[in-house]
Order: C-alpha cells, then sequence, then structure tokens
C-alpha cells in the first residue's frame, strides 16, 4: 500500500470586472485562505511598481506552492508558480526559465525555493525571476 502525503488545498477566489476565476493552491499547511495569510503584509508600494518593483539585493527562500486557477465553465485553466515567503505572503513567480518544473521537480507545499538575488517584487504580489533558475530545497 502506497503512504501519500495528504494534500490541502486552499482555496480563493479572484475577481475582476466581468470575470470570475478560483485559485487553487496545492500543498501548505494551513486550510487559510491566502487573503487571510496576507493581513498585515506589507509588499512593495505603487512607487516601487512605477520604478519596476523591488530589486532583491539578496536571495529569499519560502516554500513551494503550484496553483491551478480555474476560469469557469467555458474559461479553461491555467498553473501558476508560487512561493510563500515567511512573514509576507503569497507571491506568483514570473520569468521562470523554461523547463524549470520538468529539470526541478519540485513538490508544492513541501519543497522550498530559494529566489535568486536581481529578482524583482512588486506591489501587485508578483516575483520577476527575470530568466534566473531558482534553486530547490526538497522538503
Amino acid at each position: 500500500m502506497l503512504n501519500l502525503l495528504p494534500l490541502c488545498l486552499i482555496m480563493a477566489s479572484t475577481f475582476a470586472p466581468g470575470t470570475h476565476a478560483a485559485r487553487r493552491l496545492i500543498g501548505g499547511d494551513s486550510e487559510e485562505t491566502p487573503h487571510q495569510r496576507l493581513r498585515g503584509h506589507m509588499p512593495p508600494t505603487a512607487a516601487d511598481n512605477a520604478r519596476g518593483g523591488v530589486e532583491l539585493q539578496d536571495s529569499v527562500e519560502g516554500v513551494f506552492l503550484q496553483a491551478v486557477v480555474d476560469y469557469g465553465p467555458d474559461g479553461g485553466h491555467a498553473e501558476t508558480l508560487n512561493v510563500e515567503l515567511p512573514g509576507e505572503g503569497i507571491y506568483e513567480l514570473n520569468g521562470v526559465p523554461p523547463g524549470f518544473l520538468k529539470r526541478a521537480n519540485p513538490k508544492s507545499g513541501t519543497d522550498m525555493i530559494v529566489i535568486p538575488r536581481g529578482a524583482t517584487k512588486s506591489a501587485d504580489m508578483k516575483i520577476d525571476l527575470k530568466n534566473q533558475e531558482p534553486r530547490i530545497v526538497p522538503g
């Protein structure tokens, strides 16, 4: 009999004018929604965003999370890569090198991901890796 690790699905809804999407984060250690987990978070400001975000001066480590965004019955779905940074919240990763998932094979909610120095954090809760390869630390 296989010993499977239980996965905790975290549900969050995202609303934009004229659209409805639900995001399911795979893994994690609680059933809080990302909105509850982000209370008190101070992301980069709009002024930082206008300058292109805040460039990381050192690498940072957080929990790797993979999410499936469901756009409803006719809208299809998309997958996103995310990192939960301690005390900050969940950021979507952009600028991920092609083939990263296949090469690294990270486990959502279990493995840690090290975001390299020079990546940019923005006020809209996104991190641009600028095509730099993040490092995975097995959990």
